[in-house]
């Protein structure tokens, strides 16, 4: 299909030019209209892929029917450029874009709202789109931590899961999950985790656990570790896993961690950013001018926006070096420290805490009689036996399982 717009994007809004061009002519015919947002970095919507505008009457005009006629006038006008237009809690769409079929008739819009502007969603993108097509993949990311284990579970077009964390812990279910991907020809990826130890020894270690999968999906580095000077030591990581396997990892962290520190060299170095950011719209990254992924909620499991296609993904995945055709090698259900232990609670009331340490104010939970937590260490503090717990957002949960006695150092 051929291009039917010049790809003119204006240079106040971001949105496609005609998209302005339409706005200002309602602008024209209908006074007092306003536009009042254009492009939205992050939006997972028209607002994000530069097809939509919003225009508005003041305030004081809010919920004014007049908005209904002027969304009329505009889908009416141009039929060939208007996708759908929302205004008062309603929809008029030609195409299904905004998943309310096809009617050209006012219908209930499910999100609702839009009392105080009009949304405009264009008809023509990148590559004139038709259905959606250039709209952005679903992506969700799993661990151990994820009640089921079966991907039918969790649907979408792509999958990351984490296979390490430090230089101990090996995600058990990760070759699980990789393997029902593969046979849904689902696009996965695999990320580490890294805590304080040494950088190099957990880059060795993910590299051992993901041999296999090396080419053929993402890798990722997720860093969380706020207030120590790591972008250097996270650069460190990504250039040797870069080196040892020609795929540039993206990175994985929150936006205040993109704030906190110079990224700049991480970012010059051509390495994209996955980003954690659950207040959208999506538009404060740090040093980072774009995302190639969004992770926009955890409720009730992660759910991300990758910003490309099929073709994008398997870029970021493929390898500039040559990589031997071998079966994706599981990783060990075993750790550098010690296995992956399940330990059941015999009676109420039992605290795991946030830190080794007793204090009313680093309880995260009361366990009751039945319950099971999975422990992959030990540490002995303030006279205790603590079980740690690793948990899903990174942090660890700590569990008094008796008395130090002093033959135990």
């Amino acid at each position: 299909m051929t291009t039917t717009h010049s790809g003119a994007i204006d240079q106040i809004w971001g949105n496609y030019q005609y998209l302005t061009d339409i706005a200002n002519a309602a602008i024209a015919k209908f006074p007092g209209l306003r536009i009042t947002s254009g492009f939205r970095l992050g939006d997972p919507h028209h607002h994000g892929r530069r097809m939509a505008i919003d225009i508005a009457f003041p305030a004081s005009r809010n919920g004014d029917l007049k908005y209904k006629e002027v969304g009329d006038w505009i889908f009416d006008t141009f039929p060939d450029r208007v996708a759908y237009v929302i205004a008062l809690d309603k929809v008029r769409d030609r195409n299904g874009y905004s998943g309310t079929g096809t009617s050209g008739k006012w219908v209930p819009f499910p999100g609702g709202g839009h009392m105080d502007h009009i949304h405009v969603s264009g008809e023509w993108g990148a590559e004139n789109i038709k259905g959606g097509t250039n709209m952005p993949l679903n992506i969700v990311d799993l661990s151990n931590n994820n009640g089921s284990k079966n991907l039918k579970d969790y649907p979408a077009d792509g999958y990351v899961f984490k296979a390490t964390e430090g230089n101990y812990f090996v995600d058990k279910f990760c070759d699980q999950f990789v393997q029902q991907a593969i046979k849904a020809n689902k696009l996965f990826g695999v990320y580490h985790f890294m805590d304080g130890s040494n950088w190099q020894q957990q880059a060795d270690f993910f590299l051992k656990n993901i041999t296999g999968y090396i080419g053929k999906g993402l890798l990722v580095l997720d860093y969380e570790m706020y207030g120590r000077q790591g972008t250097a030591i996270a650069k460190k990581w990504l250039d040797y896993v870069y080196e040892k396997t020609g795929v540039k990892p993206l990175v994985y962290t929150s936006v205040s961690v993109t704030k906190e520190e110079n990224w700049s060299e991480v970012v010059k170095a051509g390495y994209g950013l996955w980003v954690a950011d659950y207040t959208p719209p999506l538009d404060k990254i740090g040093y980072w001018p774009s995302v190639a992924m969004w992770q926009y909620t955890e409720k009730p499991y992660d759910k991300n926006y990758f910003y490309g296609d099929k073709k994008a993904w398997e870029a970021y995945a493929k390898s500039a070096k040559k990589v031997a055709e071998t079966k994706p090698t599981p990783p060990k259900d075993e750790q550098e420290k010690i296995k992956l232990r399940t330990i059941t609670i015999n009676s109420d009331g039992v605290n795991l805490r946030s830190a080794p340490k007793v204090d009313k104010n680093n309880i995260i939970a009361k366990l009751s009689k039945g319950n099971t937590i999975e422990i992959n260490d030990i540490e002995l503090a303030s006279g205790i036996i603590w079980g740690v717990q690793p948990r899903a957002d990174g942090t660890k949960g700590y569990i008094d399982l008796g008395q130090q006695y002093s033959w135990i150092k």
